[in-house]
């Protein structure tokens, strides 16, 4: 009986090897799998309701600060809320009816920067105006009229503390201090309705008189109208944004049909629009937020959704969620090669499907012949029951009637728009082994009765020859190398190693094959130092301290320090001098025990870099296991600091750095700077004529 062997392919490399062909599939560490994509999903109709409970019916527009708080203008509550995304609480900030020195009239817009809120205000009988708002106290900044304009149509913040508004007419860009710096003039037979800057400074404004037409306007001036191809007769766009990556979106304002969503304006030769399925409604205005998700406001005012931008399962080019996988033939070196059975190992998630097609010959075939083969000319080796195999592992065996030397074979992947099947590892075992080879041959005189048998006793071939095989192969456990990682824990327990959770699967294998050589070290400066390098990934400095007041006849000085590490470090650490002292209460002490401890049969280890508390902790465990018997020790972290009679090494840590601003860590006066980030005179606060502004 021959020997049955096996193909593993596990590797990116052997899938790689292995691919005659890829369709929508990614090959990656994990194994092969429907790769991801960027893009939008319906995430929710965000609760903008108010504190009595009613829901806010006409919203204008809304802007995004950094927490991604919601600011909303609504007109028909005459107000601006601030809408808290995490609590769900909306609350009035600016309220048009008064509460405010300067309230805004019938508000049309609004735009944020760092430290501005800054509302369009559109009044039928009086002259459209910006009013910019501090965000700390709502104090008025500053109010610029726009003379020449009927109404303020959109308006938004740009770079550099630019203000682009939109009139019926014009882009007016404005300023900080609400000075007009420059405008776009446009056509007077245009309707302008929606206005969107990209980060490079390029203005592009939506018209919604014919079709779909956009206006942009360049940094130095330049100027170019691009006319959009529209889904449908009659569409009509409502709605502009961009994302950060300077994607282009429009909206529809109304649709005769139900197909109504918002679209994707990609350019190339001639720009297209691509729908995106997963919003359904008219559209009144588009905001994109630093993430890149798309905030709509929809066509009646009343409802405020988010298309969430991230990864989700790409889809083929027909729309479906499948992905292909082709191999080259696969060579026995035997006419008539009985193949025998194969198993997956990977993610198969619930809802998800995999199918396994093989084709098996004697003649050789080229990539164009296996492309050509129907469907029919596959067999399939798993039915459509396998789910009930479990979420990680799929196994079938071959047909007895499909023999022959070469074996190609078709991975079938389909998953759903949340979820993918994984395979990591492919085994394929050749020639057959029947279980009633092992019998005596009497079982095997009848065909038909030694085909039932030996398909009969297959069902336990399946569940047994997986333990055969390990058995088989139980070697691999033993290697610190190859074994997998829930087995490095039982090898250390072997070698007398304790693992902590903590430890990484690369820091136990480095340990597992070096654990000769540690051992050989235990108990030496070396090994101490050589177990925290692993740790760490940074060589620690140990310094021993060696006593020997109590050993008389020794011609050592008493409390000489012995500073032990290797030797790139054996000239770093200086100790203090045998008669330096410091005070400590009313008593003085040597200045070697407040640093390094009175025991003679003592250690320091020094980290050179902060570890967290936990790491700290398995540190400790592992200097346990390695130190001497009758030693003790301790372990600091060496701060980055100056401190007289304190551990500080000159060029170890006395290396100036720039600080960093640690929440609920940085000291105010050490690592902080406090500054105050308005520019303009506010009233009660400070201001002082040309330092904080100046009078214009």
């Amino acid at each position: 009986m021959d020997e049955v062997r096996a193909i593993r392919i596990n590797t990116p490399e052997t899938w790689q090897d292995m691919a005659m062909s890829l369709e929508n599939i990614q090959i990656t560490e994990e194994g092969i799998s429907i790769p991801l994509e960027m893009n939008y999903v319906f995430r929710e109709d965000l609760d903008t309701g108010i504190h009595d409970s009613t829901e806010l019916q006409d919203i204008r527009d809304i802007v995004l600060d950094e927490c991604e708080n919601i600011y909303i203008v609504d007109g028909q509550k005459a107000g601006i809320y601030k809408y808290d995304r995490f609590s769900g609480i909306t609350e009035m900030v600016v309220s048009c009816d008064g509460n405010l020195p300067v309230a805004p009239e019938s508000p049309s817009g609004i735009a944020l920067d760092r430290d501005t809120i800054y509302i369009a205000s559109s009044p039928e009988d009086r002259v459209p105006s910006v009013i910019a708002y501090s965000r700390m106290n709502f104090q008025v900044k500053w109010i610029s009229s726009l003379e020449e304009a009927e109404s303020i149509r959109d308006i938004t913040a740009g770079p550099e503390g630019k203000i682009y508004v939109l009139t019926e007419k014009t882009v007016v860009v404005l300023n900080r201090g609400g000075e007009v710096v420059r405008s776009f003039p446009l056509s007077r037979k245009r309707d302008p309705s929606d206005i969107a800057v990209s980060p490079t400074g390029k203005i592009f404004v939506l018209d919604s008189l014919e079709g779909i037409s956009i206006h942009t306007f360049d940094r130095d001036g330049g100027y170019q109208r691009l006319r959009v191809p529209t889904p449908y007769k009659g569409f009509i766009p409502s709605g502009l944004s961009i994302s950060i990556d300077g994607r282009l979106f429009i909206g529809e304002r109304e649709s005769p049909h139900a197909f109504r969503t918002i679209y994707r304006i990609e350019f190339s030769k001639t720009p297209v629009i691509i729908p995106l399925w997963t919003y359904r409604d008219t559209t009144r205005r588009l905001i994109n937020d630093r993430k890149g998700n798309i905030y709509i406001i929809n066509g009646a005012g009343d409802k405020l959704s988010v298309l969430e931008y991230r990864q989700v399962i790409s889809s083929d080019s027909n729309g479906n969620y499948r992905g292909e996988y082709i191999s080259f033939c696969i060579d026995s070196h035997r006419m008539n090669t009985p193949w025998h059975r194969f198993s997956m190992e990977g993610e198969f998630p619930e809802g998800t499907r995999i199918r396994f097609l093989y084709r098996v010959s004697d003649a050789y075939m080229e990539p164009p012949e296996v492309f050509g083969l129907q469907e029919s000319e596959w067999t399939d080796a798993l039915p459509g029951d396998a789910s009930g195999q479990g979420r990680e592992k799929r196994e079938g065996l071959f047909l007895n009637n499909n023999k022959g030397r070469y074996l190609w074979f078709k991975l079938i992947l389909t998953g759903t728009a949340e979820a993918s099947t994984a395979v990591r590892t492919l085994n394929l075992y050749y020639p057959r082994m029947a279980y009633t080879e092992m019998l005596p041959a009497l079982y095997r005189e009848d065909p038909s009765s030694g085909d039932f048998i030996e398909r009969f006793l297959s069902i336990f071939e399946s569940l047994i020859y997986e333990t055969d095989y390990e058995i088989a192969h139980i070697s691999r456990y033993m290697d610190a190398l190859g074994a997998p990682p829930e087995y490095l824990d039982w090898l250390g327990r072997w070698l007398s190693m304790r693992f902590h959770d903590l430890l990484t699967a690369e820091q136990k294998r480095n340990l597992l094959t070096r654990a000769m050589e540690l051992y050989k070290m235990r108990g030496t400066c070396q090994g101490i130092e050589e177990i925290v390098r692993i740790i760490t990934g940074h060589s620690p400095f140990v310094v021993e301290k060696i006593s020997v007041e109590d050993h008389p006849g020794e011609t050592c000085e008493p409390d000489e320090l012995a500073l032990t590490w290797c030797e790139c470090q054996r000239d770093t650490i200086f100790g203090p001098s045998p008669d330096a002292t410091v005070k400590c209460g009313e008593r003085e002490i040597k200045l070697s025990e407040l640093l390094y401890g009175k025991d003679p049969f003592s250690f320091c280890v020094f980290l050179k870099e902060r570890v967290t508390p936990q790491l700290l902790s398995v540190i400790k465990e592992m200097i346990e296991d390695f130190k001497p018997a009758h030693t003790s020790a301790s372990i600091k972290e060496l701060e980055p600091w100056f401190y007289l009679d304190g551990h500080t090494y000159l060029g170890i840590n006395t290396v100036l750095n720039r600080g960093v601003f640690i929440l609920e860590e940085a000291v105010i006066g050490r690592d902080t700077i406090l500054k105050d980030l308005e520019e303009c005179a506010q009233v009660s606060r400070k201001a002082r004529i040309g330092i904080d502004f100046n009078i214009i």
